[in-house]
């Protein structure tokens, strides 16, 4: 139904008193606005052309200063990441500390409670007793057979490590030997003498046994020629060891490795802190993040090293401090190239890691990368038997490697007291330091081209 032409008209008027409202309501707004503007102007002081142009301009970029900050970002954000796993960063703290421990506890030390049989078929026995008790009962024990037979059976069976057998006329045949010298029949000589049945299987328990037997020996018969008036060196051989130049003159085996068991640890815990840190970044997101805010790849990766060496210093520290102080490893040179030369080798390993880390996608292929190469260079750095003993052309690989030479540095420092001045010392300076290069050039460079 078509409404009547009055309420048409009523509504034009409400329309149109509505649009007169909504236009003064603007004025007014508009009109305030301005009125406050002004007042703030005049309150600002009054500025040059020349300070509001420095106010409102763009800073202008500083390449050094930019990556120095997006790189102690990246610092932070690791140390934050180590902070939230405690339990992993004190193992990683303990494991070095630990395997010195093993080391120093379970290898170099002489073997000890070594079974030996003994027969001895004198009626009458008088030197053979005296020989037998010059043997350290420390480093043999003596279970007495009846006959030859049942010792060598004994040795046979495992039992024993060795035999001794004393023959029936050991004793007279000793003091005719002692008295005739060069004169003495063969006869006389095969009774005075003692035979040595060796289970020589095991190398260094084998040596052991006749460096216990041969100075029982030397003392049991320097004494029997005091008792004769003659000369005690006369049991000896005609040819004299002085005392040793460098070293002492029972060397333990155990000196001998500490110095490549110190640097093999601490490449190989370097190594360990770097090779998945990337690889796992990468799987949680945080690449793509730091891709996004500008980072560049040489910046993550010595954010890396920055980070993991703070790890590696307090490993070194713990290491050094229970190698030298707990267990008193001599250290004969100046002890700050040790530190030096331990913490560029971890260096060393550490850019290794990163090596490995930009290479590979996967954690399980880093990991087997990083042990698969430990071990060669464990084998090939002299660190457990010396370079002199392998073939030319594996010797001259094995001075290629980073930790060959550094561990004969350090061997120099700690058995001979060297100082940086010999060339043996400050080459493995050097090597460390061409070879922590190499790996960090090929890390940026290998990050780079993944990225």
């Amino acid at each position: 139904v078509p409404a009547p032409p009055s309420v048409e008209t009523a509504n034009g008027k409400t329309l149109a008193n509505i649009a007169a409202s909504k236009e003064t309501l603007t004025s007014n707004s508009m009109t305030h606005l301005v009125q406050r503007n002004s007042a703030s102007v005049e309150q600002l002081p009054a500025m040059t052309a020349q300070e509001l142009s420095d106010k409102h301009a763009v800073r202008k970029k500083e390449p050094f200063l930019d990556a120095w900050f997006r790189t102690w970002a990246l610092v932070a954000k690791s140390l934050t990441r180590l902070h939230r796993n405690l339990p992993v960063l004190l193992f990683t703290f303990l494991v070095p500390s630990v395997q010195v421990v093993l080391f120093c506890l379970c290898i170099g030390s002489d073997p000890f409670e070594l079974q030996v049989a003994v027969v001895n078929q004198e009626p009458h026995p008088l030197l053979s007793v005296a020989f037998l008790q010059r043997i350290d009962n420390t480093t043999l024990s003596q279970i007495h057979y009846r006959d030859l037979d049942s010792a060598l059976n004994a040795v046979r069976a495992g039992s024993a490590w060795g035999a001794i057998a004393i023959g029936a006329n050991f004793s007279a045949a000793l003091h005719y030997r002692f008295f005739l010298g060069v004169n003495a029949d063969n006869r006389t000589i095969e009774d005075s003498s003692i035979n040595i049945y060796l289970d020589m299987t095991n190398q260094q328990i084998g040596y052991t046994l006749q460096k216990a037997i041969l100075e029982a020996f030397s003392s049991f018969s320097a004494d029997i020629l005091k008792k004769m008036n003659k000369n005690p060196a006369l049991a000896q051989l005609p040819v004299v060891i002085k005392a040793p130049i460098y070293g002492v003159d029972k060397p333990s085996f155990t000196e001998f490795m500490a110095p490549g068991i110190i640097i093999s640890i601490t490449y190989i815990m370097a190594v360990g802190l770097t090779a998945i840190s990337i690889v796992s970044e990468q799987k949680e997101g945080l690449l793509e993040r730091s891709w996004v805010a500008g980072v560049r790849p040489f910046e993550v990766i010595l954010a890396h090293v920055i980070c993991q060496f703070l790890v590696m210093f307090v490993q070194v520290a713990g290491l050094l401090v229970f190698t030298f102080l707990v267990f008193e490893i001599p250290s004969r040179g100046p002890f700050v190239w040790v530190v030096l030369l331990t913490l560029l080798q971890g260096c060393c390993g550490m850019v290794y890691g990163l090596v490995i880390s930009s290479m590979c996608v996967e954690e399980n292929s880093a990991i087997m990368l990083a042990l698969g190469s430990f071990y060669p260079n464990l084998l090939l750095s002299g660190v457990v038997w010396p370079t002199q003993a392998m073939p030319y052309y594996m010797r001259y690989l094995s001075y290629g490697l980073p930790q060959t030479i550094p561990t004969e540095s350090l061997r120099c420092i700690l058995s001979r007291g060297w100082g940086i001045a010999h060339t043996e010392v400050w080459l493995g300076f050097v090597v460390s330091g061409a070879w922590g290069a190499v790996f960090l050039i090929f890390a940026a460079v290998a990050f780079r081209l993944r990225s």
